[in-house]
C-alpha cells in the first residue's frame, strides 16, 4: 500500500549527510516502502541539561536592615520541610517568625536560641540594634539528588521530567515523547526500560511539586543516522509523522 508523502522543507545551502538521508527516505516513502521510528542506538545518544542539587539553606538579610546583627547556626529541625521563613523585627529584640508551608510560630528573641522543630537558630545583635521592620529571610529547599542517570536500548532523544507527588517518597515520571511511566520510588533505583536513575532524600526532604529533569539528545546528529540496526527517530528532527516499520539505510 502506498505510504502518504511526508512534507519536510529542507534548510538552504548544499544538503547535508542528515538531510540527504532524510530525502532518500522520503523518496522511498513515495515510492510506497513503509518506514518506522523504532529507537536510537544509545550509544549515540547523550545526557544533558540534568537538575543540580540545590543549596539547602540561605539565609538573606533585608537590603533595608537597621540593625547589622545576624542569623547565625541555623539547623533544620526534624519537621523540617521545603519552605522560606520570614523572621521580622518587632522591636530591637524581638522577631515573628513566619513559614510559608508551617504558618506563624513563637516569636524569637535576640540573642536566645531558638527552636520551633522546623527548624533553629540564633539572632545576634550587632553595633546596630535591630528596628522594628527589619527582616531576615531563611530558605530551606530540598537537598535530594538524582544519580546514576543511564540509557537502555529503547532511549531516545526527548526530556525526562520527574515530579514529586503528595506522597513525598514517590515521584511521577514523564517522557516528551515516551509519555507516563511507572512511578518512581525515592530512595530505590528505577528502570522503565527506557532509562533508569535513582532520586535520594537529602537532609532536607522533598516538597510536592518538586521536579528534576534531564535531556536526552544526539551526541552527533549529522552522522548518527542508523546506527548498529536502529533506525533513527525522524519525527523528534523534523517534526515528520511517520510509522511502522522496514527501513534500513
Amino acid at each position: 500500500m502506498q505510504a502518504t508523502p511526508e512534507v519536510w522543507v529542507p534548510p538552504p545551502g548544499p544538503p547535508s549527510p542528515l538531510q540527504a538521508r532524510f530525502e532518500a527516505l522520503e523518496t522511498l516513502a513515495e515510492g510506497g516502502t513503509k518506514i518506522v521510528t523504532v529507537g536510537y542506538d544509545p550509544t549515540e545518544l547523550i545526557i544533558v541539561d540534568t537538575t543540580v542539587a540545590t543549596t539547602p539553606i540561605t539565609v538573606t538579610p533585608n537590603g533595608g536592615n537597621i540593625g547589622n546583627g545576624t542569623v547565625n547556626n541555623v539547623v533544620p529541625g526534624v519537621s523540617v520541610v521545603e519552605e522560606t521563613w520570614t523572621l521580622t523585627a518587632t522591636s530591637s529584640t524581638n522577631f515573628t517568625v513566619v513559614g510559608t508551608t508551617s504558618g506563624a510560630k513563637a516569636a524569637a528573641t535576640v540573642g536566645t536560641l531558638y527552636d520551633n522543630g522546623f527548624l533553629s537558630f540564633t539572632i545576634v545583635a550587632g553595633t546596630t540594634p535591630f528596628s522594628a521592620g527589619d527582616i531576615f529571610t531563611i530558605v530551606f529547599k530540598s537537598n535530594g539528588t538524582m544519580v546514576g542517570v543511564s540509557l537502555l536500548p529503547g532511549s531516545i532523544v526527548e526530556t525526562w521530567t520527574m515530579t514529586c507527588k503528595a506522597t513525598t517518597s514517590l515521584f511521577t515520571v514523564v517522557g516528551s515523547v515516551s509519555g507516563s511511566k511507572p512511578d518512581l520510588t525515592v530512595n530505590s533505583p528505577y528502570n522503565n526500560s527506557i532509562v533508569s536513575l535513582h532520586i535520594q532524600t537529602g537532609t532536607i526532604p522533598f516538597l510536592t511539586g518538586k521536579v528534576f529533569s534531564f535531556q536526552v539528545q544526539l551526541a552527533n546528529p549529522e552522522t548518527a543516522i542508523l546506527g548498529s540496526g536502529y533506525t533513527q527517530n525522524y519525527k523528534e528532527l523534523t517534526g515528520a509523522n511517520l510509522t511502522e516499520v522496514i527501513y534500513t539505510l
